[in-house]
């Protein structure tokens, strides 16, 4: 009976070991649960953020600071933005600058084209972006170039995310879609100092009178160009011409002012010093005219004191001559 008993205990425990072993191997063998990967919420857990990818037409390190200025205007928006392509990313970006060397008529120095893709390679949208300049500020890449490409970049790149979700992109690729003030750029062709002395002389001209002026060239609803040149000395006199060109937010010429003269030769050769300021000063209600010729409902004065210049002399170069072909 105890034999018995004890080879019924051994059969049973013999099939409760085979029961448990069966039991695990069919529970290892299962299936994993299977991941939807259309489900929305799958697809922005795998992959957030864009990839900025080097920009083409431009040098290395200028590609680096554009890229590094566009990720801190993205992240400051709210978005993720990297250079690493290791990084899995929703959208890829994808750029190409043209520089502007054929018509030196338009205040864009280049255009750059911003294309995003998604993570499968879809072409989401394209939009192109002139930025105002001179080449030498494109070529040693300014500063204030850059910060100003890091601001309005991330604004078109989102509007192209977003268009998808019927976000309504922007017409123009100008930052603000309300133009206001006049953008200065550089004097150019000026002996001695006179291009930095010059610029910032009607500079604060314009605000002394209390005439607008732009925040950045992306958002201005004029420029104005001023173009200086000298002829070689004879008698010991050289003519000296200033032209000062208006162009509105589409670059088409609006007018132009002239400041003609002829002065003691060598007298612009070195630091123009009060000179810039004088002639600034006489520039300004020919430039005033053109503007106001053209549209003057967007730049009305600003209720300020004007300033007198201390220097009562008469201004070296005669008041400009307006040019208002066209208009």
């Amino acid at each position: 009976m105890n034999s018995i008993t004890r080879q019924f205990q051994i059969i049973l425990v013999i099939c409760l070991l085979s029961f448990m072993l069966s039991c695990g191997q069919l529970t290892f063998l299962s299936p994993s649960p299977k991941i939807d990967v259309d489900n929305p919420l799958v697809t922005e857990v795998a992959a957030r953020g864009i990839w900025i990818q080097p920009i083409d037409g431009i040098s290395k390190p200028m590609s680096k600071l554009l890229s590094d200025s566009i990720i801190k205007g993205l992240l400051l928006r709210g978005i993720r933005a990297t250079k690493d392509p290791k990084v899995n990313s929703r959208y890829r970006l994808k750029s190409k600058a043209v520089i502007n060397k054929d018509d030196l008529s338009k205040p864009h120095v280049a255009v750059i084209t911003w294309t995003v893709f998604d993570f499968s390679d879809k072409l989401i949208g394209s939009e192109e972006m002139g930025v105002p300049g001179s080449l030498s500020d494109w070529y040693f890449g300014s500063p204030v170039l850059i910060d100003e490409i890091g601001k309005v970049a991330p604004e078109i790149i989102s509007s192209i995310i977003n268009e998808s979700k019927e976000t309504k992109i922007p017409e123009s690729t100008l930052i603000k879609p309300e133009l206001w003030g006049v953008w200065i750029n550089s004097v150019t062709n000026a002996p001695g100092d006179g291009n930095v002395s010059l610029t910032s002389s009607i500079k604060n001209v314009f605000l002394r009178y209390g005439i607008p002026l732009a925040d950045n060239p992306y958002s201005a609803q004029y420029f104005l160009e001023g173009n200086v040149n000298v002829e070689p000395s004879k008698n010991g006199l050289q003519k000296v011409e200033i032209v000062w060109i208006v162009l509105n937010s589409n670059s088409q010429k609006v007018g132009k002012a002239i400041q003609k003269n002829v002065v003691k030769s060598g007298t612009f050769s070195d630091a123009w010093g009060d000179l810039a300021k004088v002639i600034a000063e006489a520039a300004l209600p020919g430039i005033k005219g053109v503007i106001a010729k053209h549209d003057s409902s967007k730049l009305q004065e600003r209720n300020s004191k004007m300033e007198v210049l201390s220097d009562p002399k008469e201004p070296i170069l005669p008041l400009p001559k307006l040019d208002l072909e066209g208009l």
